[in-house]
């Protein structure tokens, strides 16, 4: 999935993938939350804030739908 320079995610991945799985989120935002690991930025706390914050994710830890997501990417 495609993170833009401006921390947004792609809508379109996210448009796509919805269209794989034949799944409509009407809230992205948890589906955001299922497919993308905070590691993604190294261990940059700020990024990682700023991307959260972007994208409207959980304030604590948004990893909490990582199984969820693993489960549908296997």
């Amino acid at each position: 999935m495609k993170i833009n320079n401006d921390f947004t995610v792609s809508s379109e991945d996210l448009d796509e993938f919805q269209n794989i799985i034949g799944v409509p989120f009407n809230n992205t935002k948890y589906l955001i939350q299922s497919l993308l690991h905070g590691s993604i930025f190294s261990g940059d706390k700020t990024k990682l804030d700023t991307f959260k914050k972007i994208n409207n994710l959980e304030a604590d830890n948004y990893e909490k739908l990582e199984y969820l997501g693993d489960s549908v990417l296997v």
